[in-house]
């Protein structure tokens, strides 16, 4: 497929089950944390309401989105010409829908029809897989073990937190080196050290790895957090490791994923299995190396700024028509 046969797939999939915006539910919905109702009109932005709470990082990086006019006029599409309000949400976790006022999120669960745009991780996506050339080696030079350095974020309850319990069990294990690198102990309401006091936490704590270190591994691990896996899953399944993607609680999308599920690129390990998996990928190289290029293809279309702000500009030009019908 050309890459803009895979953009407007994602495209077509994404925006299938929004058949209109009923204005009167956006100006009455209650707005959540990290939410603001913005309006455009003439090329101009205005916040029509917003809630207390706000990321003004993720925030700044939707305006970005709106600044690439080269990207908007190629595709017929007029700043000047949108007149439009919307509810944007920046949140890790939008788990909820409300029926005619559909969030633009960055992650969503799968059954809610809320509106998935690129999130800000996509620019260190593309500086680290340009990054390749000088930290990524050959598959057969990498050391036979699974990595996985991320945050304590999926739950304060560790019983509930995937990442944790994960590099919990299998701390001794001879295939792996799974390490928490923040666990944001004055993070949650009360920290996360009132809920980790029954574990020695500090077994599984580890400095953060960058990718040029977690590149040295044939097999790298993507666990969800509190949604998605941010930025790892993209630049993993893109280099010369096979990206393992520990098969998650519950299913939440980025507008990429459309393709993965449909075409493939996904590798699913489960929590109880998985050393057998790699195991078997030890004793059958080729198969793994193979498999690891076919994510490299697969994954190609999504480690590029450009592409992501593509596919941007086919849903605000439907956001637009369709809230325009009404």
């Amino acid at each position: 497929m050309k890459t803009e046969q895979i953009i407007d797939f994602c495209f077509q999939k994404e925006t299938k089950a929004i058949t209109h915006i009923d204005r009167d539910a956006l100006q009455k919905c209650e707005l959540r944390p990290q939410e603001a109702h913005l309006k455009i009109k003439d090329g101009q932005f205005s916040i029509v309401r917003q809630h207390e709470n706000q990321d003004e990082l993720r925030s700044r990086f939707l305006l970005s989105l709106f600044s690439c006019r080269d990207a908007f006029e190629s595709e017929g599409l007029n700043l000047s010409d949108l007149d439009c309000e919307f509810i944007f949400n920046s949140g890790d976790d939008v788990d909820f829908y409300e029926e005619g006022a559909p969030r633009w999120c960055f992650t969503r669960r799968a059954h809610h029809a809320n509106l998935l745009i690129p999130n800000s991780h996509i620019v260190n996506v593309e500086n680290v897989r340009k990054s390749f050339s000088s930290t990524d080696i050959n598959f057969q030079k990498k050391k036979d073990k699974a990595v996985f350095a991320g945050s304590y974020c999926g739950g304060s309850n560790p019983r509930e937190n995937q990442r944790f319990r994960f590099c919990w069990e299998n701390q001794n294990s001879q295939f792996a080196h799974f390490k928490i690198t923040n666990f944001f102990m004055d993070g949650a309401p009360n920290g996360h050290g009132e809920y980790l006091k029954q574990y020695d936490w500090k077994k599984i704590e580890g400095d953060f790895l960058p990718p040029s270190e977690q590149l040295k591994y044939k097999y790298i691990f993507n666990i969800n957090g509190n949604t998605n896996s941010w930025d790892r899953l993209p630049w993993a399944m893109n280099s010369n490791s096979l990206c393992l993607f520990l098969r998650p609680k519950r299913e939440d999308m980025c507008w990429h994923y459309h393709y993965f599920k449909t075409f493939g690129g996904f590798v699913y390990v489960d929590e109880t299995d998985w050393e057998a998996s790699v195991e078997f990928f030890n004793k059958n190289p080729s198969i793994a190396e193979k498999l690891a290029l076919f994510q490299q293809e697969q994954s190609a279309p999504f480690v590029s700024v450009e592409n992501h702000v593509k596919y941007f500009v086919k849903i605000l030009a439907f956001y637009n028509k369709i809230y325009r019908a009404n």
